[in-house]
């Protein structure tokens, strides 16, 4: 299992999981991934303020589960502290984005 805390930056959490994906069935480990939605992290003045919140990972992985069919993201089970992102038997390529896994209507998902 592979894990991830709040103090990782958005993008290389995206660029590490399309690493880590190519693990079929295995299991990625988000930790702290509600930072941005805790009462302590609410100061614009505080430099994590800008970054954009690790929760739009989670909601990432969650539509691409229910657009795959489960074939990429298998299930997640979400705590208040940690997202557990299980891995299906789809196979990947390099080119492999979670934030473009996903059918939206051609709408973008506008980060938090």
């Amino acid at each position: 299992m592979k894990s991830r805390d709040n103090v990782e930056e958005y993008v290389r959490v995206l660029s590490s999981a399309a690493v880590e994906f190519e693990n079929v069935l295995g299991i990625y480990l988000l930790e702290d991934w509600g930072w941005a939605h805790w009462g302590g992290w609410q100061n614009p003045e505080d430099e994590s303020f800008a970054r954009p919140a690790m929760s739009n990972v989670v909601l990432h992985t969650a539509l691409s589960c229910t657009s795959s069919s489960g074939t990429i993201i298998s299930h997640i089970d979400v705590t208040p502290v940690s997202a557990y992102v299980y891995r299906g038997p789809a196979q990947l390529g390099p080119e492999f984005a979670v934030e473009s896994s996903y059918l939206a209507r051609g709408k973008s998902f506008a980060l938090l």
